[in-house]
């Protein structure tokens, strides 16, 4: 079950923000569209093929924007809101860590890997957010006077929503590298390894 769960988060981190870029180039593409209804005429009378090219279309365009959308939060967002994660100094890397609960606590990893699978989620909707938000501005000087407002305000919101989405990235890569040091230190995993190190010679000479 819980695997099941990872796979389902795990499409949404690329289908909800490929939709939405998806939508941007629509936007960017079709003169015609020139108020926010317009955007429902491209999907009139969308059989059921057509919605599944759709949805295949919005995945890999998710996952293309995968690589810029980290970019832009290990660039920007942790320049702006920090470091998510200490550095290891003299103690365990984080590398480390991962290792020793993937082993020795495997439920406790993935439920910590989801966290990260939500990051991922956060950081492609914040760059496509941030993408719809620039095709929203160049619209309103493509567009009448008249119907610049309502495209004024899709641009702020949308820009504000990326804001908004980087720092909730931050926020779920602390809350991974918290949970990842947490459980190594109560369930005094190092020691665990240490000992199964120590023990395993002895179980060989006895073989």
């Amino acid at each position: 079950m819980e695997k099941i769960k990872f796979s389902v988060f795990d499409i949404f981190a690329y289908i909800i923000p490929g939709a939405i870029t998806l939508l941007a180039s629509i936007i960017f593409i079709d003169p015609s569209i020139m108020h926010l209804v317009d955007l429902s005429k491209p999907f009139q009378n969308m059989d059921l093929g057509v919605g599944l090219a759709a949805i295949v279309a919005a995945f890999v365009i998710g996952f293309a924007i995968d690589s810029p959308g980290s970019w832009l939060y290990y660039s920007i967002g942790c320049k702006v809101f920090g470091l998510s994660y200490k550095p290891a100094g003299n103690g365990l890397s984080n590398s480390q860590k991962r290792a020793l609960v993937r082993q020795f606590s495997p439920e406790n990893y993935s439920y910590i890997q989801l966290w990260k699978v939500i990051k991922t989620m956060s950081h492609n909707l914040s760059l496509s957010t941030f993408m719809l938000a620039v095709i929203s501005t160049a619209q309103v000087f493509r567009v009448p006077t008249f119907n610049r407002t309502e495209w004024i305000v899709l641009s702020v919101a949308t820009f504000l929503l990326s804001v908004i989405f980087l720092h909730r990235a931050h926020v779920f890569d602390t809350w991974h590298y918290n949970d990842l040091s947490n459980t190594v230190q109560a369930l005094h995993l190092e020691k665990k390894a240490l000992r199964e190190v120590v023990s395993r010679p002895e179980k060989e000479s006895a073989g």
